[in-house]
């Protein structure tokens, strides 16, 4: 279940929700100490990559796209993306992470 953050309207009594992005990230992100260099990777958008670079400084993570959900033209080229959004790590099988 989401984080939910709630409040009362003023003087409506209704009590409101609204999901707490930060939790719901923090629950579907890999923990950046488990990704290297080489590992297959699948990204919050639902494309597949591998790592070639890792600045843990940053929380960033260099990737080459393997396969791109929406758009083809993307296989090949790389980018830097944050570690938070790296979903999974590829394991051929199966995925280790929160997908």
């Amino acid at each position: 279940m989401p984080a939910l953050l709630a409040w009362a309207s003023a003087g409506a009594g209704i009590v409101e929700t609204q999901p707490d992005i930060q939790a719901i990230r923090e629950e579907i992100s890999v923990n950046p100490d488990e990704l290297t260099v080489e590992n297959r990777v699948m990204l919050s958008s639902g494309d597949l990559a591998e790592i070639i670079e890792i600045d843990a400084a940053a929380f960033q993570v260099q990737v080459r796209y393997l396969d791109a959900m929406g758009d083809a033209s993307m296989v090949g080229s790389e980018t830097w993306v944050s570690s938070d959004d790296i979903i999974a790590i590829d394991q051929g099988g199966h995925s280790e992470g929160r997908t």
